[in-house]
């Protein structure tokens, strides 16, 4: 284990996503690898407890100190624990993380002479699904420089340590903060109306079973078994997850689809998000016209500055409210959404959201006394993380990393779900295709629903890839 370092001060940002951790709603995101050939269960734990080594904040606990709430060296590491070979396919189970007694990271694999499998679970207030991915890039490297002679020069990307310190302010100085300050001003009405709008649930009122178990699927979509535990508030699992996906195929008409249109992939699949909930709403609810359905958005913050910083949360939120007469009309909400975003980007409104948790924070209470309270604040959440694993210095074989004697095949993130929010989706980008990750709140929607809400949401973009694509280039 590293040697300890000065303790850090959380950020507001990190705050928020300590405070808002439930038992029954744990603030987790959840990564499983699938690899194929035989993974060398020694070199496995070595290279992660060396990628650990690198990301300060994955071996902190949280402590409350006189001054308020800080990052300090936990007694232990976060370790690799191997499971049977029959937990591929399964979830392992998995519990609330406390920061105030163990690192935000747990981690599982389970290995045969064919293929391993390796799940984290990692605590959002540690860091945000770029963060994960920079721990997920320095183990493959760490492994295969332990195995394959062939690779034992390559290089990981630099780790500054002293970043941290920088991280929560997003690069700005003085005279920065001053130039962007009438933008930010402006972002205030965001907020106002973001107070004033009350955004629907996926499905209103709706309360379900505690889900059981499912059988992996053949074909595009695979549904794991609920992991089964104790302890919680509730007795639902965690995590109720689905799996679907684009093939490289599609993925290429819809990347020139969206090109046409002058609009970014990532533009094209919240349009076909909206489209998706309303449809779903439509055959399991009783939607009003006046309706507001609300995605959350993270985005990434990061700078160039930052290229070097370990594993944190450099991230935000933004929120897209959109109502059925909007709805209503495809190609609208596209361009709606396109330039919502470009005005989001260019005037920095993603900070909006930080400077909102710093005001919180400074009232009474802070922001203890303003979380969880049980309120729908988005109605869904979707996060795109990118071309996951895009920067990493090692070789590929079928767009697909090679570390060492093991292929990466596969990489799915799910990301967390909080008290009002039903379901959150993760956009991963990896080996020329898409997997679209599916968390949701078994409390509030059936697996049936679930199961369906994704079928809607790949119908949607498969259908948008005909007739209507030609019709928004036309246009």
């Amino acid at each position: 284990m590293p040697k300890a370092p000065p303790p850090l001060s959380l950020t507001a940002f990190e705050e928020y996503m300590f405070r808002d951790d439930r038992p029954a709603y744990p603030m987790s995101i959840v990564v499983r690898l699938c690899v194929s050939g035989n993974l060398d269960r020694n070199a496995a734990t070595t290279a992660f407890g060396q990628a650990v080594a690198r990301h300060r904040l994955l071996w902190a606990v949280i402590r409350q100190t006189s001054t308020g709430l800080e990052w300090a060296a936990a007694d232990h590491s976060p370790m690799l624990h191997w499971l049977g070979h029959g937990a591929h396919d399964r979830l392992p189970a998995m519990t609330p993380i406390d920061l105030m007694r163990e690192p935000g990271l747990r981690a599982w694999a389970a290995a045969d002479s064919q293929r391993s499998t390796i799940v984290l679970q990692v605590h959002h207030a540690a860091c945000d699904g770029k963060g994960v991915m920079q721990l997920v890039g320095d183990f493959l490297c760490y492994y295969a420089r332990a195995v394959a002679p062939d690779q034992s020069a390559i290089d990981l990307p630099p780790c500054d340590d002293e970043l941290l310190r920088g991280r929560g302010k997003f690069g700005l100085t003085a005279w920065k903060f001053l130039k962007m300050l009438p933008a930010q001003l402006s972002g205030l009405k965001g907020v106002g109306k973001f107070l004033l709008r009350q955004p629907v649930p996926l499905l209103a009122g709706a309360e379900s079973k505690p889900c059981g178990s499912f059988r992996l699927t053949p074909g595009p979509r695979r549904v794991f078994p609920c992991a089964e535990h104790d302890g919680y508030e509730h007795p639902d699992a965690f995590p109720n997850v689905r799996v679907g996906r684009l093939d490289a195929g599609e993925l290429q008409r819809l990347s020139a689809a969206a090109a046409d249109c002058r609009v970014s992939v990532n533009d094209w699949l919240l349009r076909d998000f909206f489209l998706a909930v309303e449809a779903f709403r439509r055959r399991h609810a009783a939607p009003g016209k006046k309706d507001c359905i609300r995605i959350s958005v993270p985005m990434n913050l990061r700078q160039p500055a930052d290229a070097r910083m370990p594993a944190a949360n450099v991230v935000s939120m933004v929120f897209l409210d959109r109502n059925a007469a909007q709805l209503a009309d495809p190609l609208g909400l596209l361009r709606g959404i396109r330039e919502q975003l470009a005005l989001i980007r260019r005037r920095q409104l993603g900070l909006t959201f930080h400077w909102s948790l710093m005001a919180l924070r400074v009232l009474p209470g802070g922001l203890a006394a303003r979380v969880s309270n049980g309120r729908c604040e988005a109605t869904c959440v979707v996060s795109n993380l990118g071309r996951v694993l895009a920067d990493s210095p090692l070789p590929r074989c079928e767009e697909k990393i090679v570390s060492g004697n093991v292929r990466l095949e596969d990489i799915e993130v799910f990301a967390p779900i909080r008290e009002g929010t039903a379901a959150s989706v993760a956009l991963v980008f990896y080996a020329g295709g898409l997997r679209i990750c599916l968390q949701y709140d078994g409390r509030r929607i059936t697996s049936a629903q679930a199961e369906d809400l994704l079928d809607t949401y790949l119908h949607t973009i498969r259908s948008s890839l005909g007739g209507e694509a030609r019709a928004a280039k036309a246009a």
